[in-house]
């Protein structure tokens, strides 16, 4: 039937059951709309659901329990041949101008998983040798050298990869390795203004200054938005003669961002006699972050360090609470660690090793800032 016939044969019903169908025909639409919406509805909602599956439960949940168990070796550095100290005649003579301190509100502190660990049983590491050859390359441009045109080669070291180039015409070595560690080698060292005194006994004033002096000689290199300068050190050698380490660290962003930076991404200065010939980077790899850890306090780290649950190389028990003379925030960041995350390092006074001129020995004992339910130890607690 045409729809002229259609139209001509519908003028013959009577009005009210053209009333009628209308009113189906228009409930009929409706139910038809309202359909769709139902089905765009329920698309939304799976697509919602399907999205909080994705996203890792410790950003949406009240309370981090779904954060992994990180792994702590407690025998990590036992097998050097020595334990880790430092001697002055008192623990305030050793320094440094780490951000932390104890005043400092912090509740939670990052955890990353390390790109790198260190395996003697494995041939292959799987280094990044693209970043390490964008590192080095960049780090070469901010010294002025022709970046692009440098040639960069590999060589395998012990028990590592190596990435290094040589810019011979400037009498510049930069290699980079496996951790992202940048070294800055001169053939010739160089030599700092007379007014500058900058050797490896020099006082902690003196190295100040002359502080000053490199961080603006090399603030392309130093590359950082709100350099900090660190002086590191005051402990005494065989000669009793004190000794810093000088180093700079980006002090922009909040504390948490401090502490992380005056941790990772530092870059140092060595000097050889009165002249410069090392400057060293350190640029790890942090682009995974395992998340935001809760810690515990100073005081219940000082309670882990006095049972016995400590990581140390010195195989001296903890003599007591007042032995504890100096205490830290810091990061570990050893090969053989699957993780970078907090500690708590303890300066304990030792006075089975204290000499005959007054010069004491601080022991350096290590507890893991991250609370207890995170971790999961390997090995023993302690030499005994």
């Amino acid at each position: 039937m045409k729809q002229e016939q259609l139209s001509d044969a519908l003028n013959y019903l009577p009005d009210e059951m053209l009333e009628e169908t209308e009113h189906v025909r228009s409930v009929t639409r409706q139910k038809r709309i309202w359909r769709k919406w139902m089905a765009a509805a329920a698309c939304l909602v799976l697509v919602f659901c399907v999205s909080l599956l994705m996203i890792p439960q410790q950003f949406f949940k009240d309370g981090t329990k779904e954060l992994p168990i990180l792994t702590v070796h407690r025998e990590s550095g036992r097998d050097t041949g020595s334990f880790a100290c430092v001697e002055a005649y008192d623990a305030s003579e050793i320094v440094n101008d780490n951000p932390w301190s104890e005043e400092a509100e912090i509740s939670t502190l990052p955890v990353y998983r390390r790109q790198f660990i260190y395996d003697p049983n494995r041939d292959n590491y799987g280094y990044d040798f693209a970043k390490m050859e964008a590192l080095l390359r960049d780090v070469a441009g901010r010294l002025g050298l022709d970046a692009e045109h440098l040639e960069v080669k590999e060589r395998k070291g012990s028990y590592y990869f190596n990435a290094y180039l040589t810019a011979k015409d400037e009498g510049i070595e930069i290699e980079v390795g496996h951790n992202m560690t940048v070294d800055i080698e001169f053939k010739h060292k160089v030599s700092l203004p007379d007014q500058y005194r900058f050797t490896d006994h020099t006082s902690y004033q003196e190295v100040a200054a002359a502080a000053v002096y490199l961080k603006e000689e090399y603030k392309e290199l130093i590359g950082m938005e709100n350099p900090q300068i660190n002086i590191t050190g005051g402990d005494y050698n065989d000669k009793l003669q004190q000794s810093y380490d000088l180093e700079f660290y980006d002090g922009s962003g909040d504390i948490k961002n401090k502490i992380v930076n005056y941790n990772f991404n530092r870059i140092v200065f060595y000097t050889s006699g009165k002249k410069l010939w090392l400057i060293r980077l350190f640029c790890p790899d942090l682009s995974e972050m395992v998340g935001e850890y809760p810690i515990i306090t100073t005081e219940e780290a000082t309670d882990c360090l006095l049972r016995g649950d400590y990581i140390s190389s010195v195989f001296y028990e903890v003599p007591g609470r007042e032995y504890i003379k100096k205490t830290e925030l810091v990061y570990k960041v050893e090969d053989y660690e699957e993780y970078y995350m907090p500690y708590y390092e303890f300066y304990v006074e030792l006075p089975q090793e204290e000499q005959e001129n007054g010069l004491k020995t601080y022991g350096i004992y290590q507890v893991p800032a991250v609370e207890e339910k995170y971790i999961s130890y390997k090995g023993k607690a302690n030499f005994n």
